[in-house]
């Protein structure tokens, strides 16, 4: 007799009556059959059981005869997870899907986490992957308390490196994030309706991970939208590994903000950013009057931050025109702290400036020639009335300077700029690209010129080098809007950041599409935001 319920509705059904064991075998049953008379419109007079083989024998406990059809209740029925490659199908969705273990690297050198046990309403898990041949391994413990609203995890394996992306509950706002034990930084990434926490750990050791959340959605209406940020400088670091856009601004920029530095947005698609969070925190003795344009570079496998400082303290000299409007000669630099995360926190390499302390300089930027970091940098007009682009080298690690600045233009270069020796002429918002189509060095910078506002302008070394000379300086863009600079989104598109209008306190980020043609750079369109 078979012992599985037939998969052919049309063959007699049978089912298991009775299991148990003997003195001989552990498993033994008893099954019940049942055959539906083929020819109903006759008597059955009589039953012959005959066997297979000579030597097979029938045991019958009884025979029953109804008038009803018969039926067998087929309860609960499973063959089993497909076969080949069925079987590899729900493998993968089971490991890589739900368990969220997929392995970035060979044998578990590198390791993705994302558990994704809250949309199946898991609360408790544990899970370890493991090759066999090689050893490599991932295992964790998972645990979410909804009581007390508290994720916990804890993990190991043989990864270096290890990327977290948990998904959260989706009535619940995240309030704090540890790792082993100490504040962790973290960017929550937001993939449709659902949101995940996202951090890197290195090390193969043991990890312990925890979530706090408190009632509140952590989707979409938690996150803002562009419009409703206000901005100057944006600037915007595209991070490949985890798909991941931040924006840097300074604090001040927030009416509500309670701390002098620089903070950073988080975003996956430029339209809707979690709340800021600070990244660097200046004490509130230093004397620091504002802070301007902070850029984030990585360099070298850090991440360094280029923020222009301006002291409550002014220079000991006179202003070069001697006119009431002319503004205050305070002292102003860029400066540049380094962290190992783009979340901070950014520590100081020394108190003074990277530009001269002698002169008022702004808006630093980083840029690499031949393997040396170079910052190029814009000597105020406040100081020197007709405002210049430099540049000068830094060191390896950035933490001081080589040699002395170097002169690149005036902005008296700037078609229509003013002429007149006691009339201010502006160069602000640098930043340096070097072609893909041609590898022509550009520079887009903004200034301000007559009839036309606060405007971008191209320009380009004819050298190829950053020594120039610098030459076309075209306006690109001449609607009250500037400080531009220039990066790639995860599909692909080159785009350039600025922030218009330039009146405070309406300043936002505008996204526009541009075209490297190798000869110029040009404007497309405008990158709806909304």
């Amino acid at each position: 007799m078979p012992n599985d319920p037939p998969r052919n509705k049309k063959m007699p059904v049978c089912k298991v009556a009775w299991r148990g064991e003997n003195k001989v075998f552990h498993n033994v049953g008893v099954f019940v059959y049942g055959l539906n008379n083929p020819h109903p419109e006759k008597v059955i007079k009589s039953i012959d059981f005959e066997g297979v083989r000579n030597s097979t024998k029938w045991f019958v406990l009884g025979v029953t005869l109804s008038d009803a059809p018969v039926f067998f209740d087929p309860g609960a029925v499973s063959y089993g997870i497909p076969d080949n490659w069925g079987a590899a199908a729900v493998v993968y969705a089971l490991v890589e899907g739900l368990a969220g273990v997929k392995d970035a690297g060979v044998a578990f050198d590198k390791a993705l986490l994302s558990p994704r046990w809250s949309a199946a309403g898991v609360n408790e898990v544990n899970t370890t992957i493991k090759y066999e041949a090689s050893g490599g391994y991932v295992s964790y413990d998972y645990k979410f308390d909804p009581e007390k609203q508290v994720l916990e995890m804890q993990f190991t394996g043989t990864a270096d490196e290890t990327k977290t992306e948990i998904l959260l509950p989706s009535t619940l706002q995240v309030t704090s994030v540890t790792m082993d034990g100490e504040e962790a930084n973290y960017t929550i990434k937001q993939v449709g309706e659902s949101a995940y926490v996202c951090l890197d750990v290195n090390g193969p050791a043991a990890h312990y991970l925890k979530i706090q959340f408190e009632s509140g959605t952590q989707a979409s209406e938690s996150l803002l939208k562009t419009e409703n940020i206000r901005i100057r400088d944006p600037f915007i670091y595209a991070d490949q590994t985890n798909k991941t856009y931040y924006m840097y601004a300074q604090s001040a920029n927030r009416a509500d903000s309670d701390f002098t530095g620089v903070e950073v947005y988080t975003s996956q698609d430029l339209m809707n950013w979690t709340p800021p969070r600070p990244v660097l925190t200046l004490p509130d003795n230093a004397g620091i009057k504002a802070v301007w344009a902070p850029e984030m570079h990585q360099y070298n496998g850090k991440f360094y931050l280029f923020v222009t400082l301006t002291d409550k303290e002014t220079l000991d000299e006179n202003k070069p025109v001697e006119e009431d409007s002319w503004p205050g000669m305070h002292i102003r630099g860029t400066h540049i702290f380094y962290a190992d995360s783009p979340l901070g926190p950014f520590q100081p390499f020394k108190e003074t400036s990277h530009t001269p302390e002698n002169w008022m300089a702004l808006d630093g930027t980083l840029f690499v020639e031949e393997g040396n970091p170079y910052m190029v940098f814009c000597h105020e007009w406040v100081q020197i009335i007709d405002g210049t682009m430099d540049y000068i080298q830094l060191s390896d690690d950035l933490s001081g300077t080589i040699g002395e600045p170097q002169l690149m233009f005036k902005a008296s270069g700037a078609p229509g700029a003013r002429q007149s020796p006691d009339l201010g002429k502006v160069t602000d918002g640098c930043f340096l690209y070097r072609s893909q189509q041609s590898d022509r060095l550009f520079m887009i910078w903004s200034s301000i010129l007559p009839e036309k506002g606060y405007c971008v302008l191209l320009s380009h070394s004819e050298s190829g080098k950053i020594n120039g000379p610098w030459k076309e300086q075209k306006i690109i863009y001449e609607k009250n809007g500037g400080h531009g600079m220039i990066f790639s989104s995860f599909d692909g598109q080159l785009l350039m950041t600025l922030h218009q209008p330039n009146n405070s306190p309406g300043e936002r980020l505008h996204l526009f599409q541009i075209i490297d043609s190798g000869e110029t750079m040009d404007i497309i369109k405008e990158v709806d935001l909304k």
